[in-house]
């Protein structure tokens, strides 16, 4: 009979399985005393049906609770997207829209969202998407023309609002919406097709002026080069006809130049043919009659003169014979 089948030992046995469930069952107990918060994010404990009022922020937490269960909200910057909301007009017109808001949840109301919503999805959808849908909706009836929401200022005006209007609506839940756009707006199908009649019309229009420019730049053009050739025609023209001016002009002072030193010349003749007649004084003419007269003299055969040589003169020719006979 061994030690184990003695009453003692079946004694210690039992002893040593129940020492083995309690270490195991402390060991369990150990390791989920303990929680770690991840950065970004807050935990809510739930203790048996019950949601406790304080969050459990970044870092580790001990002891707590390990029958607690522990639900993780995230607390970091989020975006929420509604495709294809409907959004009317005052023309009675619905076009579409993809609506994006960016958010955050606080870490001091994620106690209230679990306590009264359950999950941080189902809190987004019992509340953000119902007053987001009613709002935008709202925002779209102040526009006159659905073709408005084409312009980015009215978009503008319309995003901002919605903003502000939502903001006002989650005010106290724990959302703080930091901000809202609406993109992607398809217009009704009545609309886009005037639309796209209109943006043809200006893109023929467009096209038009184009060429309507590109003629009157060539014409600009062909009117340039016409101008500088014409330009250019007139300059030559003009030099051409200055050359011919100046040639005249200098061969016309050449003319004139000479005729002038020729009439100076002449002068000069004329002045010195004066100054030779004022310097024949009275004896060296009688020098001069004598000289002649001894001239005549000297052919002179002694005879009556029979030619006088000038009626007024005084040059005689003694004893020269009309004719002579032997």
């Amino acid at each position: 009979m061994s030690y184990l089948d003695t009453p003692i030992g079946k004694i210690s046995i039992v002893r040593f399985s129940v020492g083995v469930a309690v270490c195991l069952l402390v060991g369990v107990l150990a390791l989920n005393s303990y929680t770690i918060v991840s950065a970004g994010t807050s935990k809510v404990q739930t203790t048996f049906g019950t949601v406790n009022p304080k969050h459990l922020g970044e870092g580790i937490h001990f002891p707590v609770n390990p029958m607690s269960d522990f639900d993780t909200f995230d607390t970091r910057n989020q975006r929420y997207e509604v495709n294809g909301l409907t959004i009317p007009t005052q023309d009675r017109f619905n076009s579409t829209g993809n609506v994006t808001v960016l958010y955050r949840i606080e870490d001091s109301k994620t106690p209230y969202i679990k306590q009264n919503y359950g999950t941080a999805e189902e809190f987004i959808d019992k509340t953000m998407r119902q007053h987001l849908r009613s709002i935008v909706r709202d925002e779209g009836r102040k526009i006159d023309d659905s073709r408005g929401l084409a312009q980015s200022d009215n978009t503008s005006v319309m995003q901002e609002s919605t903003r502000v209007r939502l903001q006002e609506a989650l005010d106290g839940t724990g959302i703080s919406v930091q901000e809202l756009l609406i993109q992607d707006i398809q217009f009704d199908q009545r609309i886009a097709n005037q639309i796209l009649q209109t943006q043809q019309r200006i893109q023929r229009e467009e096209a038009e002026a184009s060429q309507l420019r590109i003629m009157e730049t060539q014409a600009k053009q062909v009117e340039t080069k016409a101008y500088g050739e014409a330009k250019a025609l007139n300059e030559k023209a003009n030099a051409e006809a200055y050359q011919i001016e100046a040639k005249a002009k200098a061969e016309a002072a050449a003319i004139l130049a000479k005729a002038n030193a020729e009439r100076d010349a002449m002068y000069a003749i004329a002045d010195g043919n004066n100054k030779l007649t004022k310097s024949l004084t009275e004896a060296i003419l009688e020098d001069k009659r004598i000289a002649n007269e001894a001239i005549l003299y000297g052919k002179s055969v002694g005879n009556v003169p029979h030619t006088v040589i000038g009626i007024d003169s005084e040059l005689k020719a003694y004893g020269v014979p009309i004719a002579t006979t032997k």
